[in-house]
């Protein structure tokens, strides 16, 4: 039996092969058991477990007229180097590198399958890292934002010279459903 309000429980105490402790005549001896410590240990749990929970929202700014795709993805953004593609403009950092013609890329700024400057502003985010973290293996990320209404061609234009730069890994940005 069980005596919830006392925080004690009724029974036989017993050795580990099963005998009842003492003499053979113990009958029932009280086991106290501290239910206060048991609730500080579940709340401790349930407080870590919510804390180590908590969902990271990344807020990313897109252009004023942008227009992302929608996915039902649940990857949270994890930001490195933030490329925004536009209609308009080609942006690193929030930098416009490249303005564009009718959301075309202009012919002088393509040269030996890449985008010129877009590809020697990556190449010092590469050598030099952003904001003073050096760039490794490990966070060479491109974040890219790209207009759902860019051209195609565009956008893989600017992933290979993000590969040629030395970020060969990218994520695209959604609008979550």
């Amino acid at each position: 039996m069980s005596n919830f309000g006392s925080g004690s429980i009724m029974g036989k105490k017993k050795n580990i092969f099963g005998v009842a402790a003492g003499s053979v005549d113990a009958g029932d001896a009280p086991i106290s058991l501290n239910m206060t410590a048991l609730m500080d240990i579940l709340s401790n749990l349930l407080f870590f477990l919510l804390a180590s929970y908590a969902v990271s929202n990344t807020e990313i700014k897109g252009a004023e007229d942008m227009q992302l795709p929608s996915s039902t993805s649940e990857a949270q953004a994890e930001v490195s180097i933030l490329v925004r593609v536009t209609l308009d403009v080609i942006e690193v950092e929030g930098k416009p590198i490249v303005k564009l013609e009718k959301g075309k890329l202009p012919p002088q700024y393509f040269a030996d399958d890449r985008v010129t400057p877009l590809f020697k502003m990556l190449e010092l985010y590469a050598k030099n890292g952003k904001k003073g973290v050096k760039m490794t293996e490990d966070n060479t990320v491109l974040l890219v934002l790209a207009d759902k209404r860019a051209d195609f061609e565009l956008v893989s234009k600017v992933l290979k010279t993000s590969g040629y730069a030395g970020f060969p890994n990218f994520r695209f940005a959604v609008l979550k459903k």
